[in-house]
Order: C-alpha cells, then structure tokens, then sequence
C-alpha cells in the first residue's frame, strides 16, 4: 500500500507556522522539506503519496518567508529614520538670558550695605564701567551721541550709592595714566572704597565741563560730585608729589572725606558750597 511522506506534512505544518508567527523560521525548513518530500514522491513510482502536502508546505512556506523579510524591512527602516531624526533634532536650548549691556548685577558694597541691591536684581550701568577692586571706574566715550549730562546720569545710576568723583582727562595725560595703574594698590583701594571713579575727557566734552565749572586747562582734576550731580569741591594732581599710591592716598581719603583743609592749590570752585 502507498505511504504518505511524513516531510511532506510537516513541511505544510511549517508553511502554516511561517505565515501566521514563525515568519522565515518555519518557512525556510517547509520549503526544503517539501521540496525533498515532493522528489522522494515523484522517484517513488507511486510507493509514496503526499505530493500535495509538500506542495502545499512548499507555496505557505515561500509566502511566509517573503511576508516575514518585508516585515523585517519595514522594521528597520523606521528604527532608522527614527535615529536620523533624533539626530537631526536640535538640542534644547536654556532660558534665554537678557543680555542687554545696561543691565548687570551690581557686587556687594560691604561698606555701605544699605545701597546693596537686593538679590537677584540688576541695576543700569554706563557704557566703559569697569570695577578695579572695590573701585568702579566709568570711562566716557568721546563717541557717544549723549550729552554729557545724560552721561553723568547714567553713570551716577550704576554707582548705586557711591560717591561719585568727576575726572578731567586726556588722551595725551600721563599722570592720569599713573593714577589709574595705582588704583589697585591696597592703600588706594581702602581711600577710594565705595567711589565711582569717571572720567571725562576734556578735549571731547570741553564746552560741557566749562558749563559745569570744572576747569580743562590743566588735567588731571578730581571733582566730588554731590546727588544733584553738582561739583562740590576739587583737587588737582599738585597736591602730591610723585603720582605713587603712597602720595595720593593720604590726599584723597582726606578729600573724600571733607577733611583737606591746607591745599597746595585752590579749588577752582566758588560759592558756598564749599
């Protein structure tokens, strides 16, 4: 009696396997099995049976296999696109920052703690301001399209509370070189604490210093400024001798402090504010 190939129905079991889970798992053993089945078959001269089934396991198992490789296509294909855009997608970016140069915070003023701002805030600051220690130093632009007087407001603003002291300058002046390479020394930081130092040059703001009363002859000369931003009382670099920190301090903390009474050279200031 004619006997079924048993490869001819596992491969159609495994050609039901490839379509449904199994994918080119199941289907590349039922194509084989069921090709081998189906030989065996056709060389047994009718000894065995089951063409059918190694046919049948042969076709599911070709379409399993064809289905389970376009299944494995598409899945590679976007986890590949997917990576393309996560690395093409920009980097989060921080809060943007205010980076308007008028608006800084303030340091610390442990001399004068009431005119400390609070935490966190900022206070406007002139253009050319630079803190030299405990020193500020505002430098005013000959450039600048402002007036002298909205100048000196701007920088009275950024002195938040210091005394600010006027400074007749010159590109050509070098004692007022000399004095601002010694403002970090130590004896002329302790005199000079909690000042704004600003400097004007005198051939750039020449009409506005002469309406001011600050004289531009000679240079350099230091006014104290009251809150009005008035000019209160004046010194010239006559008063020392070398332009070294151990002359100008002592002359400037007694200055600063309204006790320089003997004087090598007047005030050019008249009137009673002095």
């Amino acid at each position: 009696m004619p006997q079924t190939d048993g490869r001819a129905g596992i491969a159609l079991v495994l050609g039901i396997l490839s379509m449904t889970c199994a994918g080119f798992v199941a289907g590349i053993p039922a194509v084989i099995l069921g090709l081998l089945a189906k030989r065996d078959i056709d060389r047994s001269g009718g000894a065995r049976t089951g063409i059918g089934l190694a046919l049948g396991g042969v076709v599911t198992g070709v379409i399993g296999t064809l289905a389970s490789a376009a299944i494995t296509l598409l899945v590679v294909a976007g986890i590949a696109s997917g990576a393309s855009e996560a690395s093409n997608t920009p980097a989060p970016h921080a809060a943007p920052q205010d980076d308007r140069s008028d608006l800084v915070p303030e340091p610390d003023h442990a001399q004068n703690p009431k005119n400390q701002p609070k935490q966190g805030t900022a206070v406007p600051v002139a253009p050319g301001a630079k803190m030299v220690g405990a020193v500020q130093l505002v430098t005013l632009d000959p450039d600048d399209d402002r007036d002298l007087e909205d100048l000196l407001d701007a920088a009275a603003a950024s002195a938040h509370g210091r005394t600010v002291v006027v400074q007749t300058s010159a590109t050509w002046c070098g004692p007022c070189k000399e004095f601002e390479t010694s403002l970090s020394d130590p004896r002329m930081q302790r005199a000079l604490t909690n000042v704004t130092i600003v400097k004007v040059d005198v051939d750039a703001f020449k009409d506005d210093l002469k309406a001011m009363n600050i004289v531009t002859k000679s240079v350099p000369w230091f006014y104290k400024m009251d809150g009005e931003l008035r000019p209160v009382d004046a010194i010239s670099a006559g008063e020392w001798d070398a332009n070294i920190p151990a002359n100008m301090a002592p002359v400037f903390e007694a200055f600063l402090a309204g006790r320089l009474t003997k004087r090598r050279e007047p005030s050019p200031l008249r009137g009673p504010q002095l």
